[in-house]
């Protein structure tokens, strides 16, 4: 289990809460996402670091895109709950 700030992570049962709220909306790979980013708080992760990890591929020059999209997603979902609540 994580927790930075109001961002909780269970990976044990797959559950992300921002603040009390669960983002049941998440896919496992976005999970996924906010669970390295958790991880490696105070490090630097690297687009390629992300699509390695996430994607088990190999960074390309267009592969940036993908976690920006990520981010993004993440984001809106929320934001959401933060007006929500």
């Amino acid at each position: 289990m994580i927790q930075k700030g109001k961002l909780l992570i269970d990976w044990c049962y797959h559950t992300v809460y921002w603040r009390e709220h669960e983002l049941a909306t998440l896919n496992e790979r976005e999970k996924a996402f906010l669970y390295l980013l958790a991880e490696s708080s105070r490090q630097v992760v690297t687009h390629e670091i992300i699509i390695e990890q996430l994607w088990k591929e190999p960074y390309e020059d267009d592969s940036a895109n993908m976690s920006w999209c990520f981010v993004h997603r993440i984001d809106l979902i929320i934001e959401e709950y933060f007006h929500a609540a």
